[in-house]
């Protein structure tokens, strides 16, 4: 796997990373910091999914980037 696919790979595993450590981070954070942290949780998350719907497909279907011959 190399190219665009490493790429692709990188982001996915990085967006779900986030998704992980900013899920943590809420849950550890204090009762009264509750509210702005899920805020902020919420529009990370967001971000953070449609990088992964984005960059999971390129990365797990390697057709997407093979060349078709033209004959």
């Amino acid at each position: 796997m190399k190219g665009p696919r490493l790429i692709a790979a990188i982001f996915a595993i990085l967006a779900l990373l986030i998704c992980i450590i900013d899920s943590l981070w809420v849950f550890c954070s204090k009762p009264e910091d509750y509210a702005a942290n899920f805020e902020r949780y919420k529009t990370i998350f967001n971000w953070a999914t449609l990088l992964w719907f984005v960059s999971s497909p390129l990365w797990m279907v390697p057709e997407l980037f093979q060349k078709e011959d033209k004959e």
